[in-house]
């Protein structure tokens, strides 16, 4: 039993063995090849694996010896007329488990610089390195055997190449370093005639003298917190600290200060108290609130709608204060018009949904701040906002779909009018309108559209000065589908019986190309053929209004009685109905 145990315990080892990546890209060699070491990882440290290349005319691979837990994998293919691949195995010698990786050898396309923009006077150099993609924008594993020209375009001394950098400038990354406050080019470039078709890449680089503390200016309430950053960014090799000038009006941990007392102090770096711009600390008594809402401005908001509520502290000067999580402050939503979607935890800002139309009051209170150690330092005021909200605006009809006919070139009028809203004047506007749509009759409720061409779409916005704004929109497209509307048989009664033949055309919808209906289709030219004009005759004239299932109608009158077939034409579209005239019935009484 135990040499059987032994065995699957390795089984489960090998299985667990893994190539540290499934692919690699390297580039044609144009100098010398391009490397790349492969590993196994989780394996067991006893195994011990051989390595071979699918194709060693595209890429090969070495170990050393006769088998090893690593390889380095090379890109000797040279042509560049299409993309080649290989790949390599690692064979387990004990167990026979194999483990693959596709190798790839492209041509290089481009290249992309990859670094730190900004940098330190008299900072400590900055690494930048150069990466390559192939014709499809996949990203090389390594482009170690590729030479690089490596240059510097600058009007003053602002960067040099730092002298622990590469000497010969012509690995894939080097080290910059400034000298001088102002912007340098930095420009890479493979070295090799064979990458003459690879653009050169730039990369604007900029050296800054010193770093702001962020915020500059901060106004806090007693027991309250505000956090620092610096602008630009420091080495994140460096752990930045504050310090205050005053310790009893604000106290710093690391980033952060806690307001202790009424008061003036300046926060200062406290490694490079030259360097900087220090921020200025103001601990201040509240003096009223101010609530403002998002979308909009004016305190008139829409019934559905959702809106981000935020409010602000000021103090007796104007002064905006920091709002930090340890501030205390409950706003109270009327629950029959608004609910409370979502609120931050000091109070400040909340996400709600006007529920109902009416005018109602949000208030807000300020309690304090509250200390690490659960003390409220109370510190009051009190705010109030007035709110009215209405049915949303819109503009009807929504939408409308109206065809364009070459031939007769129709002029489409459509009458619009305003729902809901505050009962403010409308102000209509065409967005982005093409030459030929124009507004005329325009009123405080309603618009009439007016296009004289096509094909294409005209939208229409209205706006009450409160609310969001309300659109609609005119399609105009062409005929494609035409409809005589009866089934089975449209009939009239003699003498002088009058028919009047429902006529449906549709277009496509510019958003989804379904086939809909028009919402008026009269002016279109549309070419009428009764079969027998003895039994009944076309009146002449433009397409009547829509009725039924269309979108326009025609008027027949009845001659003779009998039955004869209607044929309509729109181009290359057609369409018949069967229309009948019958003598008028009589009844008939029997007597039994």
């Amino acid at each position: 039993m135990s040499p059987h145990f032994l065995f699957v315990v390795v089984l489960c080892a090998a299985e667990a063995a893994r190539l540290d990546v499934s692919r690699v890209l390297l580039p044609l060699r144009h100098e010398v090849a391009t490397n790349f070491t492969l590993g196994v990882v989780d394996a067991d440290e006893s195994g011990c694996y051989q390595w071979t290349s699918s194709r060693p005319e595209v890429a090969t691979v070495f170990t050393g010896g006769p088998c090893s837990r690593q390889a380095n994998v090379s890109a000797v293919w040279d042509q560049a007329s299409r993309q080649e691949a290989a790949i390599v195995v690692a064979h387990q010698l004990s167990t026979g488990e194999k483990l693959e990786c596709a190798v790839v050898v492209d041509r290089l396309a481009s290249l992309k610089l990859v670094g730190a923009t900004l940098l330190l006077l008299e900072g400590s150099p900055r690494p930048l390195q150069v990466t390559g993609q192939d014709p499809q924008g996949d990203t090389f594993s390594s482009l170690d055997g590729i030479s690089f020209d490596w240059s510097l375009q600058q009007d003053e001394p602002v960067l040099r190449f730092a002298p622990e950098g590469p000497a010969d400038l012509q690995g894939r990354a080097i080290l910059v370093q400034g000298q001088a406050v102002g912007t340098a080019w930095l420009s890479v470039r493979p070295a090799h005639a064979a990458y003459a078709h690879v653009a050169p890449q730039r990369l604007q680089l900029r050296v800054v003298d010193s770093v702001q503390i962020e915020p500059s200016v901060v106004f806090l309430l007693t027991g309250c917190q505000a956090c620092f950053h610096l602008q630009p960014e420091r080495d994140v090799n460096l752990e930045p600290v504050l310090r205050s000038e005053d310790e009893q009006v604000a106290r710093v941990e690391g980033m952060c200060t806690w307001a202790q007392n009424l008061g003036h102090t300046r926060l200062l770096l406290a490694d490079s108290p030259a360097a900087i711009n220090p921020a200025d600390v103001h601990v201040v008594r509240p003096s009223y609130l101010r609530l403002s809402h998002s979308p909009g401005e004016s305190w008139v908001l829409e019934r559905q709608a959702t809106y981000q509520v935020l409010v602000q502290i000021f103090d007796e000067h104007h002064h905006e204060v920091h709002a930090g999580k340890e501030l205390e402050l409950r706003v109270h939503f009327p629950a029959e018009y608004f609910d409370v979607l979502g609120s931050t935890e000091n109070g400040t800002f909340h996400q709600v949904q006007a529920l109902r139309t009416g005018k109602t009051v949000i208030r807000a209170e300020l309690q304090g701040c509250r200390r690490p150690d659960g003390a409220l330092l109370r510190a009051t005021t009190s705010g109030e906002q007035e709110v009215s909200i209405e049915e949303p605006l819109s503009v009807q009809p929504e939408a409308v779909l109206l065809p364009w006919d070459p031939e007769a070139q129709p002029v489409h009028k459509v009458r619009v009018h305003v729902q809901g809203g505050t009962g403010a004047p409308v102000r209509w506007k065409l967005e982005a309108p093409p030459a030929w749509a124009h507004l005329d009759d325009v009123g405080p409720v309603v618009a009439t559209l007016v296009t004289s061409g096509g094909p294409g779409r005209v939208q229409l916005v209205a706006h009450d000065g409160h609310l969001a704004l309300a659109r609609m929109h005119v399609s105009i497209v062409p005929v494609a589908e035409l409809e005589a509307m009866g089934s089975p048989v449209l009939e009239a009664e003699l003498p002088d019986g009058e028919l009047l033949v429902s006529v449906a055309m549709y277009g496509r919808h510019p958003e989804d190309q379904e086939l809909k209906l028009f919402d008026d289709c009269s002016q279109v030219s549309l070419a009428v053929e009764v079969v027998d004009k003895r039994i009944i005759k076309h009146i002449p004239g433009a397409g009547g209004p829509p009725i039924g299932c269309g979108c326009t109608s025609l008027r027949l009158q009845c001659q003779a009685a009998g039955h004869t077939r209607l044929q309509l034409s729109h181009g290359p579209l057609r369409s018949t109905v069967l229309l009948g005239c019958y003598k008028p019935l009589r009844l008939l009484l029997f007597l039994w």
